[in-house]
């Protein structure tokens, strides 16, 4: 990559004054119409689309036990699939110097607000409600 008196600069301040990471630019600058960001988020709506669309009708119709795990197993399975294109999508969008922050960084925030606050407003839900298929 070209050198400026700005990664000139970054480069001094490192320990071992390797600048090719500090210079790297990130990877999607230039996708095409099928790769890239902005097919990663749209695989992250297609498979979080077909996953509530699984869940909602699994929670409301489904009265046999075995056929309820069955389909929120697949449910299950598309959700997590949108966790990949994210990933990805944050990988392509930051310098290689700042992936690892970003990664951890994406990681404790969907645990501080996804993980924690759950289990709580799930408890709570059910006792107001008293049965989970009508919450």
């Amino acid at each position: 990559g070209r050198v400026d008196s700005a990664s000139a600069a970054a480069a001094a301040a490192t320990s071992d004054g390797n600048s090719a990471d500090i210079n790297e630019e990130p990877v999607d600058t230039n996708a095409g119409p099928c790769g890239g960001v902005p097919s990663a988020f749209g695989i992250c709506g297609v498979s979080s689309l077909i996953c509530f669309c699984m869940i909602v009708p699994g929670f409301l119709l489904l009265p046999e036990v075995y056929s309820f795990l069955l389909v929120m197993f697949i449910a299950q399975v598309f959700l997590f699939t949108a966790q990949a294109p994210v990933i990805a999508g944050l990988m392509w969008s930051l310098p290689a110097h700042l992936r690892n922050l970003g990664i951890g960084m994406t990681m404790v925030t969907i645990h501080v607000f996804g993980d924690v606050p759950s289990p709580i407003v799930v408890g709570k839900l059910l006792d107001a409600v008293g049965s989970y298929r009508i919450a």
